[in-house]
Order: C-alpha cells, then structure tokens, then sequence
C-alpha cells in the first residue's frame, strides 16, 4: 500500500519529534533481549549474529523447515521516555498499542513474525544517518524484500495473521542510530481510518 502524508498534524508530529530528539540526550543503552521467544547466546558472537539473523540465508532455511526459529534481538524500548511519549501524543488517530524499538549503531531485530499480537501496523522509523535497513518477506510471493533506510523519516505498514497464509517475517539492522514509533490495530476498520486520516482523504 502507498500511503502518502498530507495531514498537517501528521507532518508536525514528525518535524517537532525530529527536533525532540536532535535536541535531547539519549540513553544509547541497548541489550541483548531473553526469554521464552529470544535465546541465550554469546555476546562475543555479536557481529556474527547480527549479520546471521538478519540474512536471507537465514530466512530461507526458516521457511524451508530446514532450522527452528530463533528470535535474536539488541534494541532499547524507549515508550516510557519523554521522546516516545512525545510522538504517540501527536498523532492525530487514534490506535489500540503502541511499541518503540531504538538501535544504537549495529542493533538490530533478527527475523521474527508477530503471530503472538496478530493485527495491522503502522512503523514510523527516524534514522538521522541513514544506515540501517528493514526487510520483509512478501506474504503473497515470498520474495525477500529490502528497503535501506533513508536519511530521516520512513513509514511501512502491515498486516501480521497467526496462520501460514498471513504470518509477516521481517528484521531490522541499524548501523547508524535509528528510532521506530509502532502503532498497532486490532481492527481493519480503525487501520484503514488511521490511514485516511494520515493521506488527508
């Protein structure tokens, strides 16, 4: 889906947001995530596991049946600090979840899908250098597609089901700081009117 910004509201929350955060001392602390869905590994193995679990050979073998799924990810949430808080108040729609993920240089989220909070997303991504990269699988044709972060502000929407037809896999590695601001919709109905709200229809 296109979706071009032609609300005023929606322009000010990412220009103000920009300087919020230009203007703001950020905790660059990111770590390592474990738990039921993210597994032990070995710090020394960072660059390997970075560059592994964002690969395409790694998702191949995934879909292939070939390994099991291992959800490796450094990033910091940062939904509880002013610079979070601020973006989600000036949105002009309205959402039913809110998430942030903040990769210092060389985060990063290996493939994973959302068949634990299935819904559809809207990902607004500051990346003030613009290195860094979002990929995802193509639901429909399996095609691995990337698209490199550009310099500032990027957006990428989706629909996340908890069946094989609907599962959305994707990952995430940053070279250069990079913020993400994720609103979540249990309902088409409200996504699809976020999404007007945002074109200016």
């Amino acid at each position: 889906m296109t979706l071009l910004i032609r609300n005023d509201k929606m322009h000010t929350a990412l220009e103000s947001t920009e300087d919020f955060v230009n203007n703001t001392i950020i905790d660059l602390l990111s770590t390592p995530r474990f738990g039921p869905r993210q597994p032990e590994w070995d710090i020394n193995d960072y660059d390997y596991i970075a560059r592994y679990s964002t690969s395409n050979e790694y998702i191949k073998s995934i879909l292939a049946g070939d390994v099991e799924p291992r959800y490796y990810s450094v990033t910091h949430p940062f939904g509880e600090e002013p610079y979070g808080k601020y973006f989600f108040d000036r949105l002009p729609y309205e959402f039913d979840e809110a998430t942030t993920a903040l990769y210092n240089p060389k985060g990063f989220v290996g493939w994973h899908n959302n068949d634990h909070t299935t819904g559809w997303f809207l990902m607004f991504t500051y990346n003030k250098e613009g290195h860094g990269f979002f990929k995802n699988v193509n639901p429909n044709t399996q095609e691995i597609v990337r698209y490199q972060d550009p310099k500032g502000w990027s957006w990428k929407n989706w629909y996340a089901g908890n069946t094989k037809e609907t599962e959305f896999w994707h990952c995430t590695y940053a070279l250069s700081l990079r913020f993400s601001w994720i609103t979540k919709f249990n309902s088409e109905e409200k996504y699809n009117k976020a999404c007007s709200i945002i074109s200016g229809k």
